[in-house]
């Protein structure tokens, strides 16, 4: 097929030179896709002559209006990422990096973006567990030609995240306020809290790989013991105290 062109700058020559010279031209609103470049060269007599045709795929800038980015610590020592977008344009996903030194970041989780937006469009994510001391978070964006652009880096500290060993498990946080958990089984567990005289008071069913967390709100101030038992052949799999505040 034919091309057809429209003429989208002109620049002035040099009229008469015996040595070369250099003409830059920038094309401020470029064709979305394939296009095709042309130089058209016009004589004083007013014959011209064209230089060859120059391809280029133009793939349009990654479009996302981020209004806000935070992260912010939730019960049960966890930490809430929270963003919204003014604007979106062929967005695909997005995924929640976190860091321990903000240089190396791994994948947390992804959501799917709105895709063509003009209106507020809030998001947000749950670290269920967030480093010991200093966490760093940021936005990995993507379009759906494959375009990547990051947000800026959050921080957020959990000092009093550190595990404390007591027993043959680890909880935390200990003391406890609102909430206490242990570590991930690759197992179903049932997980019971128990007062001093061995009466269960809590107890909960968890599959494979879930975090093994329980409220303890409701639980008066006073030391309790805290079990892990497999479901499948009920063997215990470990216990320790924590302390109620």
């Amino acid at each position: 097929a034919r091309l057809s062109f429209v003429k989208i700058g002109e620049s002035a020559g040099a009229g008469d030179l015996l040595s070369g010279r250099s003409y830059v031209f920038t094309d401020a609103f470029p064709l979305i896709g394939a296009g095709y470049y042309r130089l058209k060269q016009t004589y004083f007599d007013g014959t011209y002559s064209y230089g060859p045709q120059v391809f280029i795929n133009y793939k349009a800038p990654l479009i996302i209006d981020l209004a806000s980015f935070s992260v912010a610590k939730i019960t049960g020592s966890k930490a809430i990422i929270e963003w919204e977008t003014n604007k979106e344009t062929d967005s695909r996903t997005f995924e929640v990096e976190r860091s321990s030194d903000a240089v190396n970041f791994s994948r947390i989780g992804t959501l799917t973006a709105a895709g063509n937006s003009t209106v507020t469009k809030p998001y947000s994510l749950i670290d269920d567990r967030p480093v010991t001391g200093d966490g760093y978070y940021r936005l990995k964006l993507t379009d759906k030609d494959g375009e990547v652009a990051y947000s800026v880096t959050r921080l957020i500290n959990f000092p009093e995240f550190a595990p404390t060993a007591i027993g043959n498990l680890v909880l935390f946080p200990n003391p406890a306020t609102d909430y206490v958990e242990t570590q991930i089984r690759d197992v179903a567990v049932e997980v019971t809290i128990s007062s001093m005289s061995g009466k269960i008071l809590k107890s909960k069913n968890f599959g494979k790989g879930e975090v093994l967390g329980m409220t303890v709100s409701d639980l008066n101030t006073g030391l309790y013991i805290l079990r892990v038992k497999r479901i499948s052949d009920n063997v215990v799999l470990g216990s320790g105290k924590f302390f109620k505040n």
